[in-house]
């Protein structure tokens, strides 16, 4: 049974305790019904109730999931508020992943979990980056992710952690190295400082700065669904 969610309307602002949407839920390319939350920690509603029922079955034939907490593993049954949740958890962090490979360089980094990001570049300046011959040596980079196909970039950046969570803001890789090997003029204003990271010296702590708040506006918008799903 293939199961999808189409016309997908997310509502951040009304995302209190769980994620609030409406969607049109569609089975083997046909459309089934509809599914809602309001946001405020209640379950997702699935609509005709003839769905529900559909989706309880199949979720029963399915293997159990296993959430893994810091005080042990959580384990639970598959039904259709789980079914419809997961597939709005994978849009919205597709959602996301789309949007940064747009703007940044995303990245693992060799012998390091998470994923990092660059600054935000516009187009130009992004295609410039990726295209730097010595990007990987630099940056000790295992997989850019802005080179994988997406199915392939978007199981990683799942499995390491987006953004939200175990992923780490590239930034803080650019506050321990302001003069990384290879930099020629030792104060941030050389080509290989501006290619490479925007800013000079003196400019680190702006950067934290709007570092915390960024970190601040996805913890209050988004932070709820971007990890390790």
């Amino acid at each position: 049974m293939k199961i999808e969610l189409k016309n997908v309307k997310y509502f951040a602002a009304g995302s209190d305790e769980t994620n609030c949407f409406t969607a049109t839920v569609y089975i083997d390319g046909v459309k089934a019904g509809d599914a809602q939350n309001h946001g405020t920690g209640g379950p997702t509603d699935v609509h005709p109730l003839t769905l529900e029922q559909k989706l309880n079955e199949y979720g029963a034939t399915l293997p159990k999931k296993v959430h893994k907490f810091a005080e042990g593993d959580f384990e639970y049954e598959q039904n259709a508020e789980t079914l419809i949740d997961e597939l709005l958890d994978d849009y919205l962090v597709e959602k996301d992943l789309k949007r940064r490979l747009t703007k940044r360089v995303l990245y693992t980094k060799v012998g390091q979990k998470g994923i990092y990001e660059s600054r935000a570049f516009d187009a130009a300046k992004l295609k410039t980056v990726l295209a730097h011959p010595t990007l990987r040596e630099k940056w000790h980079i295992n997989q850019l992710l802005n080179t994988l196909p997406l199915a392939e970039a978007l199981v990683l950046y799942k499995e390491q952690g987006s953004s939200y969570g175990a992923g780490q803001h590239f930034y803080e890789a650019l506050a321990n190295e302001l003069h990384p090997e290879g930099c020629r003029c030792r104060d941030g204003s050389c080509d290989y400082c501006q290619v490479y990271y925007g800013y000079a010296v003196e400019e680190i702590a702006e950067v934290a700065a709007i570092v915390e708040e960024e970190i601040r506006e996805d913890a209050a918008t988004n932070g709820q669904f971007g990890v390790g799903l």
